[in-house]
């Protein structure tokens, strides 16, 4: 079988190597370490055992509580060094309650699932509140917080059914009303919402858009809501009709006079749009967001140069938001960026740094552009400019910045800054290496040269950031596991311990994280499977591996690494027919395994004598 890889394309080791268990002769202070490497040890030894998966196994001598095996699956005597002087020692890492549970997840609060929202983490968010306790559970903050979650993420049938619920006791609260407004259009649009069926929900949701409108007359997300509705229902003529009649009333009104163009626009008529945002500008002259449209509607008519006088005018507005200046560096590379057009880009740039300073989002572009074309130091100025204008809470200035710091070798200040940037979940855009990817690669270097306490502070820091990403997850957890090896062989039994435990509770959350994917059956049993093996020949506790090993196989139950150590926990257990049963499932995949026809014969050699 091929060696595993390191994360994302990152070799660890080299080489091939047989699967499960091989029990092999080595020399005198010969280990089996990581990827099917061999080092040299403290220690004499007899035989050399290999799990699937790397884990560091060291020849002979082991410590008073440890437990290996001779060519014919036999325990092997270990030599205790004063054994009634270690006994509390021992008592210590047997009753550890970290044993049981490799790590706690941080205690659950609603300042915590707060602070995931404000940076967009969804799921996490919801993961703490679903963890929260009865007496915070039920308070209306929480609430309202799960149904923004799920908002955010999509899940329109959950904002629908629960938010209709909200309004039964609530019914004057306008936001929600939207927001299930918008949840129903969303079902209504899905393929299993069409017919009768589709025009009930669309109904329902003018219906909310309407409640919103009476609680709140000013609401532009309701009104925008009941003229989408409408041209869903097709009923186009009353949808510009209505949205004539209310801009009419609130003349100076931004956001409505935005939401009648879009009506126009959605109707066919882009160029009558374009009209109305341009009396708009001449009466409003301070506001960004009325320009920055128009410069959308030139873009899709393909009037280019059109577009960037729109931008141009944009960015020199005093009124630009820190939403409005988001849409404005969109809108630098769409229309001047992608051409590659250099100078155009920059004039805009330039004029919206001079003329909001201590905005560090045109700072941020300034250095954007220099990077794409690859001048990194002066790129590197900017995003320190941006940085620094933005109070250190620009996400994308953060991990840039760290990025190029990172190639310079300057490792310790990127990679604060790349977990800076993960903290404050910074937006990636296309062909822009992520943070989390970032964090692999620079783990990777030192995994690859066994520096194992290196990679995993490096991994660490980012880790509470990425708990949904597999890759990192898995990959620190088998730093910690050959970590805790590293520490074995030093004779450092409770250091050993300590990171084999933070491997095994890496290893879950990269479990967690895998199920969940689209990943192949296949790849999901190999990181079940190898969780189990955190528990099984590092933790001891079998009869938790095994429930590791049974998941494994529910996802691949032809996975021969897991039918292997499912027989090897039963060899253990002294229940020599199971193992036997286990071991011949996995002959059937492949003859000539040579661990399973020792592991099998020795079985046989046991039940043998008892008869």
């Amino acid at each position: 079988m091929d060696v595993p890889r390191w994360g994302r394309g990152i070799g660890v080791g080299q080489g091939k190597r047989e699967r499960g268990w091989t029990i092999l002769t080595a020399g005198p202070g010969a280990v089996l370490c990581g990827f099917g490497q061999i080092s040299l040890g403290a220690v004499p030894g007899h035989l050399l055992l290999r799990e699937r998966g790397g884990g560091c196994r060291p020849a002979g001598r082991r410590g008073p509580h440890s437990t290996m095996f001779d060519q014919f699956g036999r325990p092997i005597r270990t030599m205790g060094i004063m054994r009634s002087l270690l006994l509390p020692l021992l008592v210590l890492i047997v009753l550890a309650p970290a044993d049981a549970v490799a790590q706690k997840p941080p205690r659950p609060t609603l300042k915590a699932a707060n602070a995931h929202a404000n940076v967009r983490r969804w799921e996490d968010a919801l993961d703490v509140v679903a963890r929260l306790p009865k007496r915070l559970a039920g308070r209306s903050e929480v609430q309202r917080l799960r149904i923004r979650c799920w908002r955010e993420l999509g899940a329109v049938d959950k904002v629908a059914h629960t938010g209709e619920e909200w309004l039964a006791k609530n019914p004057n609260d306008s936001e929600m009303h939207v927001w299930v407004g918008e949840a129903l259009l969303d079902l209504a649009a899905m393929k299993e919402g069409r017919g009768m069926r589709a025009g009930a929900q669309r109904d329902r949701a003018l219906e909310h858009a309407q409640a919103a409108l009476r609680a709140d007359p000013m609401d532009d997300s309701a009104f925008e809501l009941e003229v989408a509705t409408l041209i869903n229902l097709h009923l186009m003529a009353d949808a510009r009709k209505l949205a004539k009649e209310r801009i009419k009333k609130r003349p100076d009104h931004v956001r409505f006079q935005i939401v009648y163009a879009r009506v126009l626009d959605w109707t066919g008529a882009t160029s009558d749009a374009i009209g109305v945002l341009n009396q708009a500008e001449a009466r409003l002259k301070r506001d960004a967001r009325l320009p920055l449209e128009r410069a959308m509607y030139h873009n899709k008519l393909h009037q280019r140069h059109a577009g960037l006088g729109a931008l141009a005018d944009a960015v020199k507005r005093p009124q630009l938001t820190d939403e409005s200046a988001r849409t404005a560096g969109e809108l630098i590379w769409l229309l001047a960026g992608r051409y590659k057009e250099w100078k155009e880009a920059d004039d805009i740039v330039n004029a919206w740094v001079g003329a909001h300073p201590t905005q560090g989002l045109g700072h941020w572009w300034r250095g954007y552009l220099h990077e794409l074309r690859k001048q990194e130091q002066e790129a590197i100025k900017h995003y320190r400019a941006a940085w620094k204008m933005s109070g250190e809470t620009l996400a994308e200035a953060a991990y840039h910045l760290g990025f190029l710091l990172g190639k310079q070798g300057k490792e310790k200040e990127a990679l604060l800054l790349v977990v800076r940037g993960m903290a404050l979940n910074t937006p990636v855009r296309k062909g822009v290496v992520a943070p989390v990817d970032a964090l692999i690669t620079l783990g990777g270097i030192y995994a690859r040269k066994r520096n194992w306490k290196r990679a995993t502070e490096i991994l660490s820091a980012g880790a509470p950031y990425a708990t949904r990403n597999a890759t990192l997850q898995q990959n620190l957890g088998f730093c910690y596991r050959e970590f805790g090896s590293e520490a074995w062989l030093k004779k450092k039994s409770l250091s050993a311990r300590r990171h084999w435990r933070k491997g095994a509770y890496h290893y879950e959350l990269a479990a967690g994280a895998i199920v969940d994917s689209a990943a192949a059956a296949t790849t999901k049993a190999q990181i079940l499977n190898d969780t189990g093996l955190m528990y099984h020949y590092h933790l001891k506790k079998l009869k938790v591996a095994v429930k590791w090993y049974e998941q494994a196989l529910e996802h691949d139950s032809a996975y021969v690494d897991a039918l292997e150590n499912m027989g090897v926990v039963r060899l253990q257990q002294k229940k020599w027919k199971d193992a036997i049963g286990w071991f011949d499932k996995v002959l059937v995949k492949v003859p000539k395994r040579a661990s399973s026809l020792k592991n099998k014969a020795l079985c046989e050699q046991m039940l043998a004598r008892k008869k």
